[in-house]
C-alpha cells in the first residue's frame, strides 16, 4: 500500500432508551505505514464544536483496533472482539470514563485496501448509552 491513503469512517450510533440513531461519516486523507504486522494510519479531522484540528492514529491488526486522538478532544479507544475495554474521553468541557464492549470485528486486507467493521456497545461513566456499528476503509491513493 502507498504512503498516502484515503480514510473513510462510517458509523451508526443508536442511543439506548431512544428511537434516535445518528449516522456519522468522515472522509479524509492520511499517511499509512506497516510495521510488525500492524497497520498505522495517521489522519487529521476537524472538531465540529471547536473547529480545531484533532490528530488521530489508527493501529489496525487482524484481531484489534486502537484509536488514539489528540487535540481539542482526546481519547484512547481499544477494540478487540469479545472484550470490554475501559478508557477516557477528554473534551474542553471535562473528562468522561468510557467503556467499549466489542461484540464483533471483521477484518479484510487486500493489496491496496483495508476494511474493518466493528459492532460494539458504548458506556459513558458506567452507563450504557449506545449501540454502535462502524466501518473503517483505508484505500491507497496515487501520490
Amino acid at each position: 500500500m502507498t504512503n498516502k491513503v484515503r480514510v473513510r469512517i462510517e458509523g451508526l450510533h443508536t442511543v439506548v432508551m431512544d428511537v434516535e440513531s445518528d449516522n456519522v461519516e468522515l472522509i479524509t486523507f492520511g499517511k499509512y505505514a506497516k510495521k510488525g504486522g500492524k497497520h498505522y494510519i495517521k489522519y487529521d479531522e476537524l472538531d465540529e464544536n471547536s473547529e480545531k484540528v484533532v490528530k488521530n492514529l489508527l493501529k489496525i491488526s487482524e484481531n484489534e483496533v486502537e484509536l488514539v486522538s489528540r487535540g481539542s478532544k482526546s481519547s484512547h479507544m481499544y477494540f478487540a472482539k469479545g472484550k470490554k475495554n475501559y478508557s477516557f474521553y477528554r473534551t474542553p468541557f471535562g473528562e468522561m470514563n468510557v467503556a467499549v464492549d466489542t461484540y464483533s470485528m471483521d477484518f479484510r486486507e487486500e493489496e491496496d485496501y483495508l476494511e474493518v467493521t466493528l459492532e460494539y456497545g458504548l458506556e459513558v461513566n458506567r452507563e450504557h448509552v449506545s449501540e454502535c456499528a462502524v466501518k473503517i476503509c483505508i484505500e491507497a491513493v496515487e501520490e
